[in-house]
């Protein structure tokens, strides 16, 4: 509620997104319900600083990541990818498991709504985690994409902007 009456309070720095997703990477590993589970990650050799408030891009990249790990199915891998293209710095989250259905595609970023599948399948969660993702990335400047098939598994892009010369 406090993302919806703007009251949530950004603190805009400098960020080396690479260093804070491998930090972030080798907590989530340690951390992993399986061991057998694979997260890889792939990075472009320089990805541009960008002005964020950290812990909101944390929590972006633990909502997204636990999402991939909670709906990897059988597959028990999941993609991490971070490069930058023309004027903004992308981070995408693929995972290999159940997918969405089109008719929930355009409702995941509803506040409490889960799909019919996860639901059917008992995978635990509120239904708030990618709102609350999509409110970070819109306070960025940025915007979110999603690609997903049922059984194939789903994509998950944040593009956020590489702010050259401009203040939040």
């Amino acid at each position: 509620s406090r993302m919806d009456d703007n009251r949530t309070k950004y603190d805009f720095t400098d960020l080396d997104l690479d260093g804070l997703l491998q930090k972030f990477l080798e907590s989530t590993r340690e951390m992993l319900p399986d061991p057998g589970f694979d997260i890889s990650y792939n990075s472009s050799d320089k990805v541009p600083v960008i002005k964020g408030d950290m812990n909101a891009i944390l929590q972006v990249f633990y909502n997204l990541v636990d999402n991939a790990i909670k709906f990897s199915g059988t597959s028990r891998e999941v993609d991490i990818s971070l490069f930058s293209r023309d004027d903004e710095v992308l981070f995408c989250v693929k995972d290999y498991g159940i997918g969405i259905s089109s008719k929930d595609q355009g409702k995941i970023f509803d506040r409490f709504y889960r799909g019919d599948e996860p639901q059917r399948l008992g995978i635990k969660g509120s239904g708030i985690g990618l709102t609350i993702v999509q409110k970070i990335i819109e306070a960025h400047k940025g915007h979110l994409t999603v690609e997903s098939k049922p059984g194939e598994g789903s994509t998950f892009c944040v593009h956020l902007p590489i702010n050259k010369n401009r203040e939040q």
